[in-house]
């Protein structure tokens, strides 16, 4: 009983270490995949490009982060592993101890039985504390759900009240009026008071250069931006999207 508190006390002095240690593990974890992903997608553009190198070298660098903290966290495993066997160690030794020195008391078969259950108890609840840290650490995955779940999500376009007809569009007229568009809200419009009509039928370029605002053109029209991040209104065949 007296050596519990010493074992609750470990355990909390080596959480505070490793549940920081394997969030960083998870952090630097995910980079690698997403890395790993993105270059199988794109593996013909980066043939063509020659960048082959390149991109194994910043594969990597990557490894190389998450193995640096996960080397950190096997070592705090370990430390914490050696110092709960040491304290079994030192509760066994002074079991023995405490039996050789009251040997006129105690018969032998009371003395075995005795060694054999404090071995096996610290043991057991060596064990017991080991799992529950290593429990606390995996809890972590859990926190970054709960970090995603918190996210704000996107609000939505769609209203069923202004489902268009079915044969729209049927012109092809788009309008502009007086339309903004910020890629987020904290950020300056890229796209500032944009008014223009394209007439059905007609084909119309957009040119300017780069950053001048023509993909965020696109974009807005296809409505791939969050509803947030835009003021104004375009009109498709008389129907606001």
């Amino acid at each position: 009983i007296p050596i519990i508190p010493i074992f609750l006390w470990l355990r909390r002095f080596y959480l505070k270490t490793s549940r920081a240690v394997k969030r960083l593990d998870s952090v630097t974890r995910s980079p690698i995949y997403a890395l790993f992903s993105s270059s199988l997608n794109g593996l013909m553009t980066i043939r063509a490009f020659n960048m082959e190198n390149n991109f194994v070298n910043l594969f990597i660098d990557k490894v190389n982060a998450n193995t640096r903290v996960f080397f950190i966290f096997i070592c705090s495993n370990r430390w914490f592993g050696f110092r709960l066997d040491l304290m079994t160690c030192c509760l066994t030794l002074l079991t023995a101890i405490l039996c050789v020195a009251l040997r006129k008391n105690m018969d032998p078969s009371s003395v075995a039985l005795g060694l054999s259950y404090c071995i096996s108890l610290t043991t057991l609840f060596q064990w017991g504390v080991r799992q529950s840290a290593e429990t606390e650490n995996y809890m972590t995955s859990a926190e970054r759900i709960d970090e995603y779940s918190h996210i704000p999500s996107e609000s939505g376009f769609y209203k069923e009240e202004s489902e268009p007809p079915i044969n729209w569009p049927f012109e092809g007229r788009i309008q502009f009026e007086n339309y903004k568009l910020k890629y987020r809200p904290e950020l300056e419009p890229v796209l500032k008071s944009i008014n223009l009509e394209i007439l059905p039928r007609n084909k119309i370029g957009i040119i300017g250069r780069t950053g001048a605002g023509k993909s965020s053109i696109f974009q807005a029209l296809f409505r791939l931006t969050d509803k947030s991040t835009i003021d104004g209104k375009i009109f498709i065949d008389g129907i606001d999207i």
